[in-house]
C-alpha cells in the first residue's frame, strides 16, 4: 500500500502540524510513518471489498496529501491528530464509494433517462420526515449512538468503548431505535 520509511524524527503530533505549516518535507514523511497503518485500516473499513488496492492506495495517498495542504488551517484540541486524520480519510473513501455508485448508475441506466415519479418523490420526503422526527424523539446519548453508527459508519465496538459502554448495551439501543423507525413507518402507511 504505502512505502513506509523509517522514522525518522519521533515527533509528537503537535511538532509534526508546525512542521507541516512550515512545508516541511520531513515532518510530512513523520507524518505517514505514523498514520499510515491507521488511514489504510480506516479505508478499507469503510469501503469493504467495494473498491479496488489502486483505489484504496489512492484514498490512502490523497488523505496526506490534503492534510499537507490543508496544515494552515489545522488545530489540534487534543494531543494528536488522529480524529482529523480519520475523518479525512472516512470522508475521501465516502466520496470515492459515492463516485464509484455514481458511475455504475450512469452505466446502467444509459440507455434510460427516469425520473421519479411525484409519489415516489413524496414517499421519500415523508421517510426523510419521519427520520428526523424519530431521531430527535431520542435521548441524547441514544441520538448520538444511533448517528455515529448510521451516518458515520462506526463500529459498535468503538462506540461502546468511546462512551464506556457494554457493546451489548450499545447494540441493544440500536435494536430499539430501529424498531422506533419501523414503527413510526409503519403508523403512516409508508
Amino acid at each position: 500500500m504505502f512505502i513506509i520509511v523509517k522514522a525518522v524524527m519521533n515527533l509528537d503530533d503537535r511538532e509534526i502540524l508546525a512542521g507541516l505549516k512550515a512545508q516541511d518535507e520531513q515532518a510530512y514523511e513523520e507524518l505517514m510513518n505514523k498514520y499510515a497503518r491507521y488511514v489504510g485500516a480506516i479505508v478499507v473499513r469503510i469501503s469493504g471489498n467495494r473498491l479496488n488496492i489502486q483505489d484504496i492506495e489512492e484514498i490512502c495517498s490523497g488523505t496526506f496529501i490534503k492534510i499537507w495542504f490543508s496544515s494552515g488551517s489545522i488545530r489540534i484540541t487534543g494531543e494528536n491528530l488522529k480524529g482529523y486524520i480519520g475523518v479525512t480519510a472516512r470522508n475521501l473513501t465516502l466520496n470515492a464509494l459515492r463516485g464509484k455508485l455514481k458511475t455504475s448508475e450512469d452505466e446502467l441506466e444509459e440507455d434510460e433517462i427516469r425520473y421519479r415519479s411525484a409519489e415516489e418523490t413524496a414517499v421519500i420526503e415523508e421517510e426523510m420526515k419521519v427520520l428526523k422526527e424519530t431521531i430527535i424523539a431520542m435521548s441524547p446519548l441514544d441520538r448520538e449512538i444511533f448517528i455515529r453508527r448510521y451516518f458515520y459508519l462506526e463500529r459498535v465496538k468503538d462506540i461502546a468503548r468511546d462512551k464506556r459502554l457494554n457493546e451489548k448495551t450499545v447494540s441493544t439501543k440500536l435494536s430499539r431505535a430501529r424498531r422506533r423507525l419501523q414503527l413510526a413507518i409503519d403508523e403512516r402507511g409508508i
